[in-house]
């Protein structure tokens, strides 16, 4: 009898873990982001272990500024791919290729910015500090590319590859992290290099293995390019905000408050963003399905997904509020309890946050872009303003505060753009039987396996 039962489970979990469902997508890119952030966790443990507070937030104001710069330069044109290319599969590789080039032509130019300013940003820090962020915005490019290779791959349904792609660097830094500290050579500099080198080479190897063969005219190339233009523009501030809304704290704490400041805040901060698996896993697999639908069932799909994801989300975060507190201290050192006290407003943040991103997820699949880019904007002017005003008076925790203010009225703002732009109903915010099931069946309905294989390969 239990044979059978483990035979009956098998049964129905291999078509999840190998197959090319909807169903398979959301349990690979879950599993996937799963073990993805425990290897982060991991990593996370040993850096804060070997730096202190300090050293940690020396290596966090290190790499920061080539992520967030390059971020700030996207132009939209991963969201753009992804979108282009579910609607018109055809043109997927020429997608793909002309965004490929105008990544690394930004990512130049990011780098050329941050070269400039980063000594005025970081005049409070060491010379040594501000001449390795100086050369960290080397990796711009590669960063930007590794945007566009998991838009491409998500795109065309090959979400396990895009997992790998993630999850790769994430063990080969964690090797390389644990190597340091057995031969005590732990540094700000070598730590953050750690983190860099793994996904650069690795966005560079599929950006090769991706390429695709026999592209067509340039007049066709110019035409591809014109069309991701034309969304991605539409779409630009919410690469924008989605970047300020995860770094911008960062950038003004550097600005404002100590290395060990910063190195406590990144702590939480990490910690709490564990709470997004769900919704973020949900946005990879349903943005692309929304984009293939007719709008309103598009957008049912969507409202649906937001509040199945936050009912989940809430449990995870009370479960959070309950273990990591104690978790903390024993683990990161004693040197890191301060970063308790950020964990609720943090929690919170993460929860409301990801609501939001679920939701708006219906403006741009519906070819709406630019309401997003609006809202977006208006949270921009909200997130510096909190974070001026309530940083320099309340250190760290008005940090905490100001990213937690801004996530609320900014899902605010996406409710109301439901009802006075999508001409809709404000969505609910509880889920219920029929959300649970209407999920299960969209979800369990076949993707089309062998078109994506096909696409994923040829391009």
């Amino acid at each position: 009898m239990l044979n059978f039962k483990i035979a009956q489970a098998y049964k129905h979990v291999l078509p999840l873990v190998g197959g090319n469902s909807n169903a398979a997508a959301v349990f690979q890119t879950v599993g996937g982001r799963a073990m993805m952030l425990g290897v982060n966790f991991g990593t996370g443990v040993v850096v804060a272990r070997s730096l202190g507070p300090f050293g940690r937030g020396e290596m966090a104001a290190i790499g920061l500024w080539s992520t967030f710069l390059a971020a700030l330069v996207t132009l939209g044109i991963p969201t753009a791919l992804a979108y282009q290319t579910r609607r018109r599969p055809e043109h997927g590789p020429e997608n793909f290729a002309v965004s490929v080039f105008m990544m690394l032509v930004m990512g130049g130019v990011a780098a050329a910015v941050g070269i400039f300013i980063i000594p005025l940003l970081l005049r409070g820090y060491d010379h040594s500090a501000v001449r390795a962020a100086q050369a960290f915005m080397l990796f711009a490019p590669t960063i930007l590319l590794s945007h566009v290779v998991s838009a491409h791959l998500e795109a065309v349904g090959a979400f396990r590859r895009s997992i790998l792609a993630q999850f790769n660097p994430s063990i080969v830094t964690l090797l390389a992290l644990v190597i340091l500290h057995l031969w005590a050579h732990f540094s700000p500099m070598l730590a953050a290099l750690a983190y860099a080198v793994p996904s650069s080479l690795q966005a560079l190897w599929l950006v090769a293995r991706l390429w695709p063969r026999g592209l067509h005219s340039l007049s066709g190339l110019v035409g591809r390019a014109r069309d991701l233009l034309r969304y991605g523009l539409r779409s630009y501030g919410t690469d924008i905000v989605g970047t300020l809304a995860s770094q911008l704290d960062l950038a003004v704490i550097v600005m404002f408050l100590s290395a060990a400041q910063l190195g406590l805040y990144s702590i939480a901060l990490t910690l709490s963003r564990l709470l997004n698996i769900v919704q973020a896993s949900l946005v990879s697999v349903i943005f692309p399905r929304a984009s293939s639908l007719d709008p309103e069932e598009g957008i049912a799909l969507i409202t649906r997904a937001a509040r199945v994801s936050t009912m989940m989300s809430i449990g995870l975060g009370a479960l959070f509020l309950l273990i990591v507190p104690i978790l903390l201290p024993r683990l990161y050192g004693g040197d890191f309890r301060a970063a308790i006290a950020l964990l609720p407003l943090l929690t919170v943040e993460a929860i409301i946050g990801g609501l939001g991103n679920v939701l708006k997820q219906s403006f741009l699949a519906s070819g709406r872009p630019f309401v997003v880019t609006v809202i977006e904007a208006g949270s921009i002017v909200c997130a510096v303003s909190f974070l001026f005003v309530l940083v320099p008076r309340m250190n760290i925790l008005g940090a905490a505060t100001a990213l937690l203010c801004t996530s609320v009225l900014r899902v605010a703002a996406i409710m109301a753009a439901y009802r006075f732009v999508l001409e809709r109903p404000i969505p609910r915010l509880l889920a219920d039987a029929a959300d649970l099931a209407y999920i299960g069946d969209k979800i369990v309905a076949k993707s089309e396996p062998r078109r994506a294989v096909r696409l994923a390969k040829g391009s």
